[in-house]
């Protein structure tokens, strides 16, 4: 299996991607594993303020 040699940084916020890009001891791994990390963690934030949106509506 032939793994690519670069790093796919579409659905991360541009900061991250551009931190991630400038860790030069990262490997391509290590870094495409950063990216996926922080694709779930974006997710799960987004999930817990919608969820806190709709406690906020049933409380009112």
């Amino acid at each position: 299996m032939i793994s690519p040699t670069f790093v796919d940084y579409n659905g991360v916020r541009m900061n991250v991607a551009k931190w991630i890009n400038q860790q030069q001891m990262l490997g391509m791994q290590q870094k495409r594993r950063l990216v996926q990390l922080s694709k779930v963690q974006q997710n799960y934030l987004k999930l817990v303020q919608e969820m806190s949106l709709i406690l906020l509506k049933k409380m009112q």
